[in-house]
């Protein structure tokens, strides 16, 4: 899996590809619905959101995609210092994305958000 970085403080969309268990193929999510939930990473895991709905990007991909507003990651903790490759040092985060498709109930795991504080910066950079 890629690294998933969300920026402090800006609004942020992610794009989810869900595949069918055990396999490759994209999982159809025609009429399917799903939340979000991102938690702190730590013994005592907090969630900081909790069961945001995510919307149908791609159905017939299995694609799902999820919305954070500048106010939803403004108090999200940041790493200190980069990584060579320009990622925060750990992630901080986790998240866990609970869906309801026509194969039934599926979960997801993200097992490492990092989170980018972006400053003043130029948006695009």
């Amino acid at each position: 899996m890629a690294k998933f970085t969300i920026p402090q403080g800006r609004e942020f969309e992610g794009i989810f590809v869900i595949k069918e268990p055990n396999s490759g193929t994209p999982l159809d999510l025609t009429g399917a619905s799903g939340t979000f939930t991102l938690s702190s990473i730590g013994v005592a895991g907090c969630v900081v959101i909790d069961k945001k709905a995510m919307t149908i990007f791609d159905a017939i991909n299995g694609k799902f995609k999820i919305t954070l507003t500048a106010d939803e990651t403004a108090d999200l903790e940041t790493s200190l210092g980069l990584q060579e490759d320009g990622y925060p040092l750990s992630a901080t985060y986790k998240a866990l994305l609970d869906i309801d498709a026509s194969v039934g109930k599926v979960y997801v795991r993200v097992p490492q958000i990092y989170v980018e504080s972006v400053g003043d910066s130029c948006p695009a950079s």
